[in-house]
């Protein structure tokens, strides 16, 4: 029997590509949960849908933040990209 709790072969918490991104996800994913949750409580105890109405808002701009992101290191990423060719765009031909 395998030391392993699954079948694949599961990386180190140290190797694992991009965790402190995981780790942010997932926070960001525990606050939206628990705002929604309050914004319920507070629905049912006023009567009115400001709490969801504000929760909202900040779902919003957390998404919109982390688009913002998302292509800002897209952007730079094919930056680096462009500068490790050899300066010429080959357009999908040869030449």
């Amino acid at each position: 029997m395998s030391a392993h709790c699954c079948e694949y072969d599961c990386p180190a918490p140290g190797q694992i590509p991009n965790l402190a991104r995981h780790r942010r996800v997932l926070w960001v994913a525990l606050l939206i949960n628990a705002g929604m949750f309050l914004a319920a409580l507070e629905d049912a105890e006023t009567g009115t849908a400001w709490p969801d109405a504000l929760v909202a808002t900040l779902m919003a701009g957390l998404a919109l933040h982390g688009g913002w992101q998302v292509l800002r290191q897209a952007r730079g990423e094919l930056g680096v990209a462009a500068a490790q060719t050899d300066g010429h765009d080959h357009h999908g031909h040869a030449h």
